[in-house]
């Protein structure tokens, strides 16, 4: 039954990348395909949940409305830090407002794409007043906001790298290299999640049935400990190596987003390897 509940996503990529695929070996741009499919994912993830997709929506054209109405300032040459700062609160205005807005049903993908789309709003919106970015098309914009390999669980893409993809299509060899790469990350996030996952979340059952009758309970409660960390680590390790496969088959490069964390020296060392792209994030839009 674990395995079954992902069929339907894993058919619904398979079918979604293999003309990704004959496109790149074209040398044939994959924009505005990689832009069709992000809105078949959503509409497959919260095709059940319309209120929700719409939700999603509304926040996706308030991202667009913020980052043309910020290029406008810019064009006027008005870039003080207080005309931006109500912009970098908008963006996270659909993730702080959806904790107040009732919306029914599995929250947990809602809560993940408003996340990352609100990152990537911030992130473009910090690059527009460093005058980083002055022209900004809706396609190119719509396309990294709702690129569906990085919407839900990462890793955060870059707006400028993602523009070099957008604006230029990989060379039939360049696109041979990225492709391996692209099948070795998801094979091996498959390997993460559907086996490595599985495996730990058995043990993990296991030890809760005796947890529960109180038998050697802090002896388990330590194996337990150990086991959800490294059950969390290959749940979100792979995730994210899928994401990043799916994200080279589509032409557009992707970072490695966790390097062995439990093999860290001290807790710095520990958050430069576990979500490395978030890390990053963090370093430059926040506490730069």
């Amino acid at each position: 039954m674990y395995l079954i509940q992902y069929l339907p996503y894993a058919i619904t990529l398979l079918f979604l990348l293999l003309p990704a695929v004959f496109l790149g070996f074209q040398q044939r741009s994959l924009n505005f395909y990689g832009l069709s499919g992000s809105f078949l994912i959503l509409l497959i993830v919260f095709g059940s949940r319309p209120r929700q997709l719409f939700y999603f929506l509304g926040s996706f054209f308030l991202s667009v409305l913020l980052i043309k109405a910020a290029l406008l300032l810019r064009k006027r040459e008005r870039s003080g830090v207080w005309i931006f700062l109500p912009f970098f609160f908008a963006a996270l205005l659909p993730v702080l407002l959806k904790n107040f807005v009732l919306i029914p049903g599995q929250q947990l993908p809602l809560y993940g794409a408003e996340v990352c789309l609100s990152l990537k709003t911030i992130q473009i919106l910090v690059y527009i007043y460093r005058d980083r970015i002055r022209e900004y098309p809706t396609g190119e914009c719509a396309g990294f906001l709702l690129f569906f390999p990085s919407l839900f669980l990462g890793p955060l893409d870059n707006c400028l790298e993602f523009h070099r993809s957008w604006t230029c299509a990989p060379s039939v060899k360049e696109y041979r290299r990225i492709l391996g790469k692209g099948l070795k990350e998801i094979l091996l996030g498959i390997f993460y999640l559907l086996f490595i996952a599985h495996i730990l979340s058995i043990f993990l059952q296991e030890l809760e049935s005796r947890i529960l009758e109180g038998s050697a309970l802090w002896y388990l409660l330590f194996l337990y400990s150990i086991l959800y960390g490294s059950r969390l680590f290959f749940f979100l390790a792979g995730c994210s190596r899928i994401a990043a496969g799916c994200s080279c088959l589509l032409g557009v490069g992707s970072k490695e987003n966790f390097r062995k964390p439990f093999f860290c020296t001290d807790i710095q060392d520990f958050w430069d390897r576990w979500q490395i792209t978030f890390t990053c994030w963090l370093k430059e839009f926040i506490f730069c």
